[in-house]
């Protein structure tokens, strides 16, 4: 019997170890995979997002205490902080570690790293000074055909109107539900006057206007990098594992925001 207890307990302390290493080892490699995607630049205008609809919502109003303490209990659960927090549950939960492996071996890749320090240089304070003459003195005649066409492929291949939409339509919605969620009659607004506020804002021609502007910066991005480097980066992006991880990052923002979203409908943080 006493044989029998060393050995049940000998196993269940192995099974304890090995799930603890095994969970060790997840978090690691989910710090390690938003480190090399930079998931800090993809959440970075969350608050300033928020913050925004904020302000738009309640500028007729009144800041009263009750108010005041509402728009920062939103700020709260609607943050680029949360977003994080669950945009790696979402990678922990739906995520092998075969395959978060592959999509590491890929953000890894000295191509992918080259192509986030570009994007990284851009927010520089220099390189911002830089950009806002780029931008006043634009003609499209100028432009290189071919580097036009690189960056209009880099552009359908990274989503990234797509995206920049998704995240403020998001935003807009989830601001939404954390007025409801109060007692305040005046902000309350229902399901079908914000989905066609939303419906309004990301009409067909602000999608146009988008796209421009996000052609803009990807031309200055890449205005002295050769063509050869560019089609490049077009390949690893519109490759399996570049389709899969551009839409992964998709889904977990999505995640995010529906989990922040039933935080404040359970009036958590509120």
């Amino acid at each position: 019997m006493l044989l029998f207890y060393r050995y049940t307990l000998f196993t269940a302390c192995v099974l304890f170890f090995s799930t603890s290493y095994a969970q060790t080892n997840i978090d690691e490699k989910v710090d390690q995979y938003t480190q090399l995607m930079n998931l800090n630049a993809l959440t970075l205008d969350i608050d300033n997002i928020i913050q925004a609809q904020l302000d738009e919502k309640t500028i007729m109003m009144d800041n009263s205490a009750e108010l005041t303490s509402l728009k920062e209990a939103i700020k709260r659960s609607l943050s680029s902080k949360r977003a994080q927090f669950y945009y790696k549950e979402y990678i922990k939960e739906h995520l092998s570690i075969d395959t978060l492996t592959d999509v590491i071996n890929f953000y890894s890749s000295p191509e992918v790293q080259e192509m986030i320090n570009f994007d990284n240089k851009v927010y520089t304070t220099n390189q911002q000074i830089e950009k806002a003459k780029f931008e006043k003195q634009f003609d499209i005649k100028t432009v290189d055909d071919d580097k036009l066409e690189l960056c209009v492929m880099l552009y359908q291949d990274l989503n990234i109107g797509g995206s920049m939409i998704s995240l403020m339509k998001n935003s807009i919605y989830g601001v939404h539900v954390g007025l409801n969620s109060s007692e305040i009659i005046e902000l309350k607004t229902s399901e079908e006057e914000v989905n066609s506020q939303i419906n309004m804002i990301f009409d067909h021609n602000f999608s146009y206007l988008l796209k421009n502007d996000l052609l803009k910066d990807l031309l200055f991005t890449y205005r002295n990098v050769n063509n050869y480097t560019l089609r490049r980066h077009t390949e690893l992006w519109s490759s399996d594992i570049g389709t899969y991880s551009i839409q992964l990052s998709s889904n977990a923002l999505d995640y995010a925001f529906d989990k922040m979203n039933k935080d404040l409908e359970n009036h958590k943080n509120l």
